[in-house]
């Protein structure tokens, strides 16, 4: 279960994320925050690889193959 307090320490991580992508963290910062995240869902046994790769792919894909949006 999630908790929503805003003293819970993710909650606090959460929403410095969400300003940091807002106000524009350097995308090789923001990209090594969210494998940590993911890394300790799959270690963790939340998800798996594949499941994030499958979530992921249709995110970042138009970021890695622009000209097959065109």
């Amino acid at each position: 279960m999630l908790s929503t307090d805003k003293d819970n320490a993710l909650w606090k991580f959460n929403a410095e994320f969400l300003v940091g992508c807002q106000v524009g963290l350097p995308i090789c910062k923001l990209n090594r925050w969210l494998g940590y995240i993911q890394g300790l869902l799959i270690e963790r046994g939340y998800t798996t690889v594949q499941t994030e790769r499958d979530w992921t792919r249709p995110f970042f894909r138009p970021l890695d193959y622009p000209q097959e949006q065109a």
